[in-house]
């Protein structure tokens, strides 16, 4: 029964050697396509690993083939979340911070505007910064 079921018993140190020595690595789409999520280090680190394993890769059609039909949406929904975290700080101010801090403009002590400004200069360099990194984002096309 255990030869049926394999995947439920933890192999034995000779079998996790014996994989290791004749096994191959075979990778799925998301492997290659997280190359594209890793941070620079990370994906140096992977590829080097790989390199010591070279001749025991492996990659199915079907995972190639998914790559090729997957890779343009990763890296443009990528690119996309330079935007999209500049566009969340908008607008949940906006729809949920900016009614309630009006309800003060008439406190005595408190500067309503004062706050605004200071919260409109925290967005305009979080967007500055945002730039900043998209522009040393690698160009993965």
């Amino acid at each position: 029964m255990k030869k049926k079921f394999i995947g439920y018993y933890s192999p034995s140190t000779e079998e996790i050697e014996k994989s290791w020595g004749n096994g191959i690595f075979a990778f799925d789409a998301n492997t290659l396509l997280n190359l594209y999520r890793y941070t620079e280090n990370t994906r140096n680190d992977f590829i080097r690993a790989l390199g010591t394993i070279k001749e025991k890769l492996f990659l199915p059609y079907q995972a190639a083939f998914e790559y090729h039909e997957n890779r343009l949406g990763v890296i443009e929904g990528i690119e996309k979340s330079y935007n999209e975290i500049n566009s969340i700080l908008t607008e949940n101010f906006e729809k949920n911070i900016l009614k309630q801090l009006n309800q003060y403009k008439k406190h005595p002590s408190i500067l309503i505007d004062k706050i605004i400004k200071i919260h409109d200069d925290f967005l305009l360099n979080v967007s500055k910064e945002l730039n900043k990194q998209k522009a040393k984002h690698p160009d993965f096309k």
